[in-house]
């Protein structure tokens, strides 16, 4: 039976001038300053990540001298170097075929696991959880098989998988998670962050930057090499790091097998563990993530709310695409995406999609993203109790309807994303021309909530922090404001005016101890330090139970 490549075959699904179409990799490429992705935003983030690692190992081994001079020319003249990138998929056209009988594209050709092919109907739904698709077909084309094996690549569930006959570790026909290491898809569990720009060429030049743009070091290593530059992925590997932005791009996370019937229809797969690595010290080498502290991909649940993508931006320090992009003069605005899955039980449980339009650059801007960050923080806590009506007690004689309830919750969540939204894409964002009828709409819906809430100081307290979020996004861009002293006092007895707060201490993971003169002081600086939505309540628990609070122990300084 013939084979199916995936340099010639039609199968990546594009918007091109006329409409929907499908194309190979090699038209792809050739087209790439004309077409953009028309697929999903998951499948465009596997199949973006997949195209930037033949671009990226294409186009530094033909250009290594100056790669960020190249990515400028090629994003300038809006079309990629496809000569480059014919002569590497001519080299590796025979790994490309989904098919081979040797060397399957992203597959393991000795794969025989004791439970045999399952029905591929399962590489869809992750055992019934109806993710991805609600796909139930017992046979699919080879053109959606292709992508579908990108997509169990990245985000399969962890859990007990069947044991290949070549397997030493398992027992029973079972192979078990490994353990101390995160067992789910390569993209599994943390936070994808990647962005699109106005054409697919673009897009791919963005999200692979060809240097780390925080340690200037080149993306040239010659260990760095795609999966199928390398021998097939047949035995278990687990543990070991990555070579590189190629290697992190394309790993094998699963050995797997595609079957396909008499009728040229793929009916089943075979899947268990394959490459699990360790997502330690990873910066520098995974471009499309945020990071904690410990240097690890930010998983998805911490730093995640239920506002859009903007809420997240001060703790996105040290991406690398938005480093990139920001270290460069190559683009103004791009579409930022924040995509991720939460698992339960093993197994993913929800999508979970942020976008927000904005300019790399400001990202650059220390001074506003301070601004940014306790702004957003202010309105993290407006929406606390403006949006999440979980803390709104309706009153009896109310009797407002659940449905108008829901209704009013995501009117005031559209309005305040609509605020920031506008405001980023406007490319001088928080600027203070916005249109006020914003802040007139969310007024109204803030004063129907209150006439709604039975605690008369929980009405009050949301009104109070909505003008105060809301003024300061007002005068976001100002100029801070001087303290004149009054008539009887000089301008250093300013800051003794009111009760002076206890100073608080954090304690960083390493032990150093760091004093803020208040509470408001620490929580600042939460803040401008990657947590938003920092609140002076849940590091006060903190300091009662000896626990932590946002990856820090805090203490009361005592008094002397």
């Amino acid at each position: 039976m013939a084979g199916y490549n995936l340099i010639d075959e039609q199968w990546i699904p594009v918007m091109t001038g006329t409409g929907h179409a499908r194309l190979g990799l090699r038209d792809v490429f050739r087209e790439a300053g004309r077409i953009r992705l028309s697929t999903d935003t998951f499948e465009r983030f596997v199949l973006t990540r997949f195209m930037s690692a033949i671009l990226l190992r294409a186009v530094t081994r033909a250009n290594p001298a100056d790669p960020k001079s190249v990515w400028a020319g090629m994003w300038e003249s809006g079309r990629l170097d496809v000569d480059a990138i014919d002569a590497y998929l001519t080299e590796w056209h025979d790994r490309f075929d989904l098919f081979a009988p040797a060397t399957p594209f992203m597959q393991d050709p000795t794969l025989d696991t004791r439970r045999g092919p399952r029905p591929i109907s399962g590489i869809f739904t992750q055992e019934q959880t109806g993710l991805f698709t609600m796909d139930r077909r017992a046979e699919i084309p080879y053109d959606d098989a292709a992508l579908a094996l990108l997509m169990h690549q990245a985000y399969d569930s962890s859990g007990i998988k069947p044991m290949s006959k070549h397997d030493s570790r398992g027992s029973v026909g079972k192979l078990m998670p490994p353990t101390g290491l995160m067992a789910c898809g390569n993209l599994g569990r943390q936070i994808g962050v990647w962005v699109e720009s106005d054409s697919l060429a673009r897009t791919l030049l963005a999200n692979c930057p060809p240097y780390d743009p925080v340690t200037g070091r080149v993306t040239l290593d010659p260990a760095d090499t795609a999966a199928w530059e390398r021998p097939c992925q047949t035995v278990e590997e687990l543990g070991r790091g990555v070579a590189g932005t190629a290697d992190q791009l394309t790993i094998q996370s699963r050995r797997v097998l595609l079957h396909r019937n008499d009728n040229g229809m793929v009916d089943g797969y075979q899947s268990t563990y394959g490459r699990v690595t360790d997502r330690r010290d990873l910066e520098g080498v995974e471009p499309n993530c945020a990071w904690t502290r410990g240097s690890l991909p930010m998983p998805v649940g911490q730093h995640w709310s239920d506002p859009p993508a903007w809420v997240n931006l001060p703790g996105l320090d040290g991406n690398m695409v938005l480093e990139w992009l920001a270290d460069t003069d190559l683009c103004d605005m791009v579409d930022l995406h924040l995509t991720g899955f939460e698992y339960k039980n093993t197994k993913p449980a929800e999508q979970l999609e942020r976008d927000v339009r904005l300019d790399p650059h400001i990202l650059k801007d220390e001074q506003r993203m301070m601004r940014l960050g306790r702004i957003l923080g202010q309105i993290s806590v407006t929406i606390t109790f403006l949006i999440d009506l979980k803390h709104i007690r309706v009153g009896d004689a109310i009797q407002v309807e659940p449905v108008e309830r829901e209704r009013m919750r995501a009117e005031s969540a559209r309005e305040i994303d609509d605020l920031m939204t506008a405001s980023l894409a406007s490319g001088n964002p928080l600027d203070e021309t916005l249109p006020d009828r914003t802040y007139h709409r969310l007024h109204e819906f803030a004063e129907r909530k209150a006439l709604a809430s039975r605690n008369v100081m929980r009405a009050a307290e949301a009104l109070i922090k909505l003008e105060h979020a809301m003024g300061a996004v007002r005068n976001a861009l100002s100029e801070p404001q001087t303290v004149e002293p009054g008539p009887n006092e000089t301008q250093s007895d300013i800051p003794k005016r009111g009760r002076r707060g206890t100073p608080i201490i954090r304690i960083n993971p390493d032990d150093t101890r760091v004093t803020h003169e208040t509470m408001r002081a620490a929580v600042e600086w939460l803040h401008d330090n990657g947590y938003p939505g920092a609140q002076p309540p849940n590091v006060y628990s903190a300091i009662n139970r000896g626990g932590t609070a946002y990856g820090y122990r805090w203490e009361r300084q005592k008094k002397t």
